[in-house]
């Protein structure tokens, strides 16, 4: 999944697209899903039926505007900017964006969608866990259903789904879903990571955390050893764990067993001692 991880954050190292929206020409759909996905990371009872509560505006309205199926009217982002106190400057920005947008197709907007999904699927697991959750016999292409399987809400699933089907890694027909990924988005491995891959594994650790307090010791294992070794025997210790994990994937996603859940194997090996270099040695005879 590195691999994959790397790709997409290449496509994205021009990108500055800051939290500052008042400097920002970003899409007025991609500034409400923000603000949307902002509210119910602080709340998480917060939904779509509250934003649009919020907003004063029918909820069928706010959610078509969301997926993309209908361009919002002059009227409608006025409304909403107003609502949230947008200052008339990036009101005003949001208003020309429109009248582009009704006039011709941007490219430079759905340029900035893409690359705003590339930054947001390295950081957010729920991504990849869709993407093997539908592997499973029971999977329903259903947000509440998924959102429920993965302790989510339904809103971020529709957003992930979204996304994962904007960058060509989910396909779905009527009832339907395909994974088109190529299997990029299978597991990682840490060599050469920028913050956002850190990130990423960070957050998968903090998921392993909660495991270890809300799962059963028959549903998971959380097990840890403390060797001595020498440094010349890293590049051996990392070439087994590469090898036992292919080898365990094998054996556990063989296509003749039927799945029903998805699990996340985080292995770590790294030093609990520091390295003295010779300027502190030195310093320490004297």
């Amino acid at each position: 999944m590195i691999e994959f991880l790397k790709w997409l954050w290449s496509l994205t190292t021009n990108m500055n697209l800051a939290n500052d929206f008042e400097t920002q020409s970003i899409p007025f759909t991609v500034f409400l899903r923000h603000e949307l996905s902002r509210r119910i990371q602080k709340n998480p009872k917060y939904s779509l039926r509250s934003f649009a509560r919020d907003l004063n505006i029918p909820l069928s309205s706010l959610s078509m505007t969301l997926s993309g199926d209908r361009a919002p009217s002059k009227k409608f982002i006025t409304k909403v900017s107003s609502k949230l106190n947008i200052s008339p400057v990036q009101t005003r920005h949001f208003l020309m964006q429109n009248v582009t947008a009704r006039t011709a197709e941007s490219d430079c907007e759905s340029d900035l969608i893409l690359r705003e999904d590339q930054f947001k699927i390295i950081l957010d697991w729920r991504h990849f866990a869709i993407l093997r959750l539908l592997k499973t016999s029971t999977f329903k292409p259903d947000f509440n259903w998924i959102a429920k399987r993965l302790n989510s809400n339904p809103f971020h699933i529709e957003e992930c789904v979204d996304r994962l089907k904007r960058l060509s890694l989910l396909k779905s027909e009527e009832n339907k879903w395909t994974d088109t990924s190529n299997g990029k988005t299978s597991y990682l491995k840490t060599k050469h990571t920028d913050e956002n891959i850190k990130s990423f594994l960070k957050n998968m650790l903090e998921k392993s955390i909660q495991s270890i307090d809300q799962d059963d010791i028959s549903e998971r294992n959380h097990t840890g050893m403390m060797l001595t070794i020498s440094k010349k025997s890293l590049p051996l210790a990392i070439d087994l764990i590469k090898n036992f994990r292919r080898t365990l994937t094998e054996i556990l996603e063989d296509k003749s067993i039927e799945k029903d859940e998805v699990y996340y194997l985080d292995i770590g090996f790294f030093p609990l001692t520091k390295t003295i270099n010779t300027k502190e040695k030195i310093n320490d005879i004297k």
